[in-house]
């Protein structure tokens, strides 16, 4: 037997990403050790510690990350994705 859901919803809210910083001028140089692996447009996504960064985790970020690269016509050479864990509980 097969179940057929229209429109299935992923989530209840709407796909967010934690931070999105882009970089509006490519010879601009931020003096911060991030910044050395930062490209044109830059996903972070915020973990707390009671968090659980695992490999579903990552897909679903991964999976936003294509989305936004998808969605508003961004080189996907030019985008990088990262976490930062928080050491303190929130």
């Amino acid at each position: 037997m097969l179940e057929y859901r229209l429109e299935h919803p992923l989530t209840t809210g709407a796909l967010r990403l934690d931070v999105l910083v882009v970089k509006k001028r490519p010879e601009a140089v931020v003096k911060r050790q991030i910044a050395e692996i930062f490209r044109r447009d830059n996903i972070i996504e915020y973990k707390s510690p009671a968090d659980n960064l695992s490999v579903n985790e990552f897909y679903k970020s991964f999976g936003r990350a294509c989305l936004y690269e998808a969605l508003d016509d961004v080189d996907i050479a030019d985008l990088t994705l990262g976490y930062y864990v928080s050491l303190k509980a929130a």
